[in-house]
């Protein structure tokens, strides 16, 4: 289950896209299944839910950036 931000955070890209025109929706949602496709193939998931059990690390310079924030 998504948290209020995340949700909201998800929802304004959409709602971005909604500002440009209807195939601009179609296209943000599309990308955003590709990369969830890509990324259940990528750890072996069947179901996007298997996601959240996945173990990841996070290599440099990402590493980095992120502890700064």
């Amino acid at each position: 289950m998504l948290g209020g931000a995340v949700a909201g955070g998800f929802a304004r890209t959409l709602l971005r896209s909604a500002d440009d025109s209807q195939e601009s929706i179609f296209k943000r949602v599309s990308f955003i299944l590709r990369d969830l496709k890509i990324a259940m193939f990528l750890t072996g998931q069947t179901r996007p839910y298997g996601l959240r059990r996945v173990k990841y690390f996070v290599l440099e310079p990402l590493r980095s950036w992120m502890e700064a924030v």
